[in-house]
């Protein structure tokens, strides 16, 4: 058992899995739905003024055609096929009185200009002398789809060009996501990178604006937390030196051991509050596990595993171990197993698991469990906050599981390269 809050390794999940669509594919879609709106659009007004426009222009070359028109009745016929021929449309001449004179009966009798029938488009022309001419210009398919194809390749075009634009001014945005996610992690160094003037530069600059602000104040927090930390040991130990001059006695021995739990108290503080302004550990180098480990062993400590190096600070290292051995003593039962495992190490106690109401708050600073009040097991509630900060510092991550009805704590560290 422990005496502090399980480590929740945070999962990043991709948007996409957490049931929402990410941004760029949101400005892909709207973008794809306006160029198909466009599309559709310009083609419905292409087809339908586009037929007007035809039906227009050919009453007017018909109707040059027709001012010199010849008298002779089949020479007018041949006349009227040659220009239906070249117009592809359907061309009428009537009588003031709307009598056919030539052409084929396709125009209804009506007023001038455009008209629209169930198959195509026409145009009306009343000549200088009363005649009416008609132009019925039926729906050409192939021309149709020769205009579906251009407007889908001018569709695919533009679908395809959007991507990278859609993906350009998302990944902004995601950049600075994930700068803002690498800051609310505990990486108080972590700024994101600003190109340009606009909204999004804004954003960025008022974040690393904010962040600069945030890291100042913690940094000077840590500093008089650390100093005061410091300055309360001298007074402790003088105060303990003092007792100890004093006499003998269960008040004198009372008043030394509550003296040594508030320097201990005052010497985790210290040492969070130095872990706090660590980024990194200092001067590294490659550890063997199984070593370090092989130096705990003892009558209640087993230790079992293969040969792993991993990089980081020894003292550190050994401060990781040395509270997860202690908190299993203080709150478990023998035997103690300390594993070295193919990431890391676990540290596995034989005393019962904790319920799981009582998981939520391990590796809180000062947190102790129900019945664990402070002193009663020597303990301040610290061991494990710093056990999670300095495999944090690591660039690792520690969990509490139940091993066959054990507790158990794995520390993940990363391998050195």
């Amino acid at each position: 058992a422990s005496n502090a809050h399980p480590h929740r390794a945070r999962r990043r999940l991709p948007v996409h899995r957490s049931g929402r669509v990410r941004l760029f594919v949101q400005l892909y879609l709207t973008f794809v739905g306006i160029i198909v709106l466009i599309v559709v659009s310009v083609g419905v007004l292409a087809v339908t003024f586009g037929d007007d426009r035809r039906a227009e222009e050919a009453a007017a070359l018909a109707e040059l055609w027709v001012a010199d028109l010849p008298t002779d009745p089949e020479l007018k016929e041949e006349r009227f096929e040659r220009l239906s021929e070249l117009l592809h449309s359907a061309v009428t001449l009537r009588s003031p009185q709307g009598d056919l004179i030539a052409g084929a009966d396709a125009v209804p009798m009506g007023e001038p200009g455009h008209f629209r029938a169930s198959w195509g488009h026409g145009y009306r022309v009343v000549l200088s002398d009363g005649r009416l001419l008609g132009v019925y210009v039926r729906h050409d398919a192939r021309r149709h789809v020769r205009l579906l194809v251009l407007f889908a390749l001018i569709g695919v075009l533009g679908i395809a060009g959007c991507w990278p634009v859609a993906r350009r001014l998302s990944r902004r945005l995601e950049r600075l996501r994930a700068g803002a996610e690498r800051w609310g992690d505990g990486d108080l160094n972590a700024r994101v990178q600003v190109h340009g003037t606009d909204e999004v530069a804004q954003v960025g600059r008022a974040f690393n604006l904010a962040a600069d602000k945030v890291q100042a104040l913690v940094q000077a927090q840590n500093r008089v937390l650390a100093n005061a930390s410091h300055e309360l040991r001298s007074p402790l130990a003088r105060l303990r030196i003092a007792l100890a001059m004093v006499g003998e006695g269960p008040l004198i021995e009372g008043a030394i051991q509550e003296v040594e739990e508030l320097d201990a108290i005052v010497g985790d503080v210290l040492r969070a509050a130095r872990m706090q302004s660590l980024t990194e550990p200092h001067e590294p180098v490659d550890i063997d596990l199984r070593g370090l480990l092989d130096t705990f062993a003892g009558e209640d400590v087993v230790v079992s595993g293969p040969q792993l190096l991993v990089r980081g600070d020894p003292r550190l290292m050994r401060r990781m171990v040395s509270n997860l051995v202690d908190n299993a003593r203080r709150y478990g039962e023998a035997p103690i197993l300390l594993e070295v495992t193919l990431v890391g190490i676990a540290v596995q106690d034989g005393g019962a698991a904790l319920p799981e109401e009582q998981r939520e708050r391990l590796f809180e600073p000062f947190y102790r469990r129900d019945g664990h009040s402070e002193g009663v097991h020597g303990g301040v509630g610290l061991g494990l906050a710093l056990v999670k900060q300095i495999a944090e510092l690591h660039g690792g991550q520690i969990r509490y599981s139940s091993a066959d009805g054990h507790s158990r704590f794995v520390v993940d560290l990363p391998k050195p390269r």
